[in-house]
C-alpha cells in the first residue's frame, strides 16, 4: 500500500487489488511503446505494482518479443480498476528487421480491439533519430494520427522528478528536440529497472512514479482510440516498405535509361561527326568542281576572244576585198569563183548547247565553203561564238 502524507493525516491514495477474475473486463487499456531499452517493461511493472510481471532490460536487446498483455487490478480511493497493460517489443531492436518488428506489433489491433485508452510513449529524455522514426511509424503505419489524442510521453530514469523546475526544463528540452511531442502530456518519472546487477530497487521512487502514472491513466482520456483492422495495418506495413523498394527500382530504371540515353547521345554525336565529315568532303568536292568550271569558263572565254578576233580579221579581209555591201549567198558564189558552174558554195550554221558542272554553254558558228570542180574545197569564212550561263 502506498500513502501520501497530507498535513498530519495519512490518506490512502491507491493500493494493489486482488488479481482480476477470468471474466472481468478492463476499465482501461494501456499500451507501452518506444525504442529498445527505454524502460517500457519497467514502466509496466511500476503500473502493476510488481517487480517481475514483465521482463525488464536495461540493454539494447529487447526482452519482449512481439507483444505481452497482462491484466492487473488496483484500487484508488476505494474504487477498484482493472487495467490491461500491453508491453511491446522495442523499435530499433538490434538484429531484427524493422518490417518484422512492425508485423509483430500489428497484432495490437487484435489484442486491443476494444480500444486503447492510453498509449504511453516511453523515452529516456533524449529523442534520437531512431525514436523519431518509431514515433512516426506508430502514428502513421500502426495506428493513425487520431491516436495522438490518447498518447502521453513518459520521461523515464529522471531522478529529479520531485523538482518542479527540473521537470519543466526537461520537458522544454524534450519538446525542442522533438517538436512532434509538443501538445502531448509529458510525465517525468524514475523507474529504475530490475536487473541482475541492480537488485536493490528504489522503492520510494518507483512508488511515486506509479502514483503519477496511475493518476494520469485513471482520471483522464475516457474515450478510447479504436485501432485499425489488422488486415489494414498489414497493408499499411507492406505499403510502407514496398514504397522504398519501388522507388529504388524506379531509380535503377532511371539510371538504366540515363545510361541508354547517354549511349544514344554518343552514337548520335558519332553519326553527326561522320555526316559533318561527309558534308565537308562534299563541300570541298563542290569547290573543286567550281574551280574546274571557272577554269573551263576562262579558257572558253579566252578561246572565244581569240575566235572573235580571228573572225574580225577574216571579216575585215573579206570586206576589204569585196566591199561593205551585203550580198546573198548566190552573189557570194559569183564573187568567190569566176566560174559559178564549176564551183559550189556551201553556207552552214550550227548551234550546240551543253552543260558542264551546272554551267550551260552554247556554241554557234557559220562556215562558208567553196568547192572546186575537182571536189576539193576551201573554207572561205568561219565565225564562231559561245555563251555561258549558270543554271
Amino acid at each position: 500500500m502506498a500513502q501520501r502524507r497530507s498535513g498530519t493525516s495519512n490518506v490512502t491514495l491507491y493500493e494493489t487489488s486482488p488479481a482480476p477474475g477470468p471474466g472481468e473486463t478492463p476499465h482501461r487499456t494501456i499500451v507501452l511503446f518506444g525504442r529498445t531499452g527505454a524502460g517500457k517493461s519497467a514502466m509496466g511493472n511500476v503500473i502493476a505494482g510488481k517487480k517481475n510481471l514483465f521482463r525488464e532490460s536495461a540493454g539494447r536487446v529487447s526482452e519482449t518479443d512481439g507483444i505481452v498483455s497482462k491484466l492487473v487490478a488496483v484500487k484508488w480511493g476505494g474504487t477498484r480498476f482493472v487495467l490491461q497493460v500491453v508491453d511491446t517489443m522495442g523499435i530499433g531492436d538490434t538484429g531484427k528487421p524493422m518490417e518484422e518488428v512492425l508485423n509483430k506489433l500489428s497484432r495490437l489491433s487484435i489484442e486491443c480491439s476494444g480500444g486503447i485508452h492510453h498509449l504511453l510513449y516511453v523515452t529516456k529524455g533524449y529523442f534520437t533519430e531512431v525514436e523519431k522514426e518509431a514515433f512516426d511509424l506508430m502514428q502513421r503505419v500502426l495506428f493513425s494520427r487520431d491516436v495522438l489524442n490518447n498518447t502521453s510521453v513518459i520521461l523515464t530514469s529522471f531522478d529529479a522528478y520531485a523538482d518542479t523546475r527540473a521537470c519543466r526544463l526537461a520537458i522544454e528540452r524534450l519538446e525542442r528536440d522533438a517538436p512532434m511531442l509538443q501538445g502531448l502530456k509529458i510525465i517525468p518519472v524514475d523507474n529504475c529497472p530490475v536487473t541482475s546487477s541492480n537488485s536493490m530497487v528504489s522503492e520510494p521512487a518507483r512508488s511515486e512514479s506509479r502514483q503519477r502514472v496511475l493518476f494520469h491513466v485513471l482520471f483522464s482520456c475516457d474515450r478510447p482510440y479504436k485501432p485499425k483492422a489488422h488486415a489494414t495495418v498489414q497493408r499499411a506495413i507492406r505499403s510502407h516498405f514496398q514504397r522504398p523498394r519501388d522507388l529504388a527500382e524506379k531509380a535503377a530504371e532511371a539510371q538504366r535509361t540515363a545510361a541508354r540515353l547517354e549511349e544514344e547521345r554518343q552514337e548520335f554525336e558519332r553519326q553527326s561527326s561522320e555526316r559533318q565529315r561527309e558534308i565537308e568532303e562534299k563541300r570541298q568536292e563542290a569547290a573543286r568542281h567550281r574551280r574546274t568550271a571557272d577554269a573551263i569558263r576562262r579558257q572558253m572565254h579566252e578561246e572565244s576572244i581569240q575566235h572573235a578576233r580571228a573572225s574580225d580579221r577574216a571579216m575585215d579581209r573579206f570586206r576589204s576585198h569585196h566591199g561593205h555591201h551585203s550580198m546573198s549567198p548566190p552573189s557570194l558564189q559569183h564573187m568567190f569563183s569566176p566560174n559559178p558552174e564549176s564551183v559550189s558554195m556551201t553556207i552552214s550554221r550550227r548551234q550546240t548547247t551543253s552543260s558542264v558542272n551546272g554551267t550551260a554553254i552554247s556554241f554557234s558558228g557559220m562556215h562558208i565553203r567553196r568547192a572546186g570542180a575537182d571536189g576539193r574545197g576551201e573554207v572561205m569564212f568561219t565565225h564562231r561564238s559561245f555563251h555561258c550561263w549558270r543554271n
